[in-house]
């Protein structure tokens, strides 16, 4: 078994607690023209103005997977955040990832996401290696970790979508038949610009479904994912 699979096994076991971290994880840095931020003057401004800075941010669709295949029940946020940015980044992984409002904590300081796990730890009667921290700084992920929390750089879930294939795969004789009809149908939707959606998000795929066609189907597989596992079975 690789790294990744006994990572990935662990944090989607139903009594492990995945905590994420906002900024460069839940949210990806691409604020400025052709940089990843902007000045410290120009987001204060925005932020003056009382502009809503992360309602135009795109979610990151593996991390959206992820959740969705965990569940909400044991996904938590602990960010850095000012008071002025709290509502925006709070309605942000409301929307984008359907986390409860309650699961959200905002803190001061970096420091600060130590007490945040400890408290979660005492409050929720688990040990620290049952709470798992995703981050994308590396100082606060070593912190973290000597503490016995399991830690988790973002970097892992960059070949997430391999790991779930794998995961979904029993062998190819018993698993993503299809037909002809089915595979033509899928690259129709993929030719419409839909291959980047879920295969739940497409009702015609699911009453189709239910009627006895893509039986091998996930909800959380997009068209994209599905074309490409089908074409490569022999």
């Amino acid at each position: 078994m690789t790294a990744q699979e006994v990572l990935f096994n662990h944090l989607l076991k139903k009594e492990v607690v995945v905590v994420f971290d906002v900024d460069g994880v839940l949210a990806p840095y691409e604020w400025g023209n052709r940089k990843h931020c902007v000045s410290d003057c120009e987001w204060n401004e925005m932020l003056e103005k009382g502009i809503d800075v992360y309602s135009n941010v795109k979610p990151i669709k593996v991390l959206q997977k992820f959740i969705k295949r965990k569940g909400t029940e044991n996904v938590y946020v602990c960010s850095v955040s000012s008071i002025k940015e709290f509502d925006s980044k709070v309605e942000f992984c409301m929307k984008k990832y359907s986390i409860p409002e309650d699961h959200i904590m905002l803190v001061k300081h970096k420091t600060d996401k130590v007490s945040f796990l400890d408290a979660l730890s005492k409050k929720m009667n688990l040990p620290h290696n049952k709470i798992a921290l995703v981050e994308d700084t590396v100082e606060t992920l070593d912190q973290v970790a000597k503490l016995d929390f399991c830690t988790v750089h973002i970097s892992s879930f960059f070949n997430l979508e391999a790991f779930f294939r794998e995961r979904n795969m029993e062998t190819k004789e018993n698993k993503f038949k299809i037909t002809k009809f089915e595979l033509d149908l899928l690259k129709e939707f993929q030719d419409d610009g839909c291959g980047g959606d879920d295969f739940d998000e497409i009702s015609m795929l699911v009453g189709m479904r239910m009627r006895g066609y893509f039986q091998d189907a996930e909800d959380d597989d997009t068209i994209d994912e599905l074309i490409e596992r089908y074409e490569n079975v022999d």
